[in-house]
C-alpha cells in the first residue's frame, strides 16, 4: 500500500514522543494541522481498539475545521477506501472498527 504522506520534520520528536500530553508551537501556516491529521489517521489505520474524539466548544464548528481536516488528509494520503466519513452523525469509520468522535461541550450560562 503507497501512502502519500508529506510530513514536515520539524514535528518528528512528537511522533516519537510517549508522553501524555503534547505542545506543537507554530504560526499559521506552519503544517501543525495537516501534520497531525496525517498522523492520527495513520495511527487509527495501524493500531486497532483505537479511537479519537475531537472536542471544540460548539459541535457544529467541527465540521468545517476538524472534520475536514481529517478528510482531506485521508483523500491526500490515498486512504478513501478504509475510511467512511459521514456527516449525520458527524463521524468517520475505519475499516478496522476504529472511529472518529466530533462532538461540542455542553456549556452552561
Amino acid at each position: 500500500m503507497k501512502i502519500n504522506v508529506k510530513s514536515n520534520a520539524v514535528f518528528k520528536p512528537v511522533h516519537r514522543s510517549k508522553h501524555r500530553y503534547v505542545i506543537m508551537k507554530g504560526s499559521a501556516g506552519s503544517g501543525k494541522s495537516v501534520d497531525t491529521s496525517q498522523q492520527y489517521i495513520l495511527r487509527l489505520l495501524a493500531d486497532r481498539g483505537r479511537n479519537l474524539l475531537c472536542i471544540r466548544k460548539a459541535e457544529v464548528t467541527n465540521r468545517d475545521s476538524t472534520y475536514s481536516e481529517l478528510v482531506k488528509a485521508i483523500n491526500i494520503m490515498g486512504l478513501n477506501k478504509y475510511f467512511i466519513p459521514t456527516t449525520n452523525p458527524l463521524r468517520i469509520r475505519c475499516v478496522n472498527g476504529n472511529s472518529i468522535l466530533f462532538r461540542g461541550m455542553n456549556t452552561e450560562k
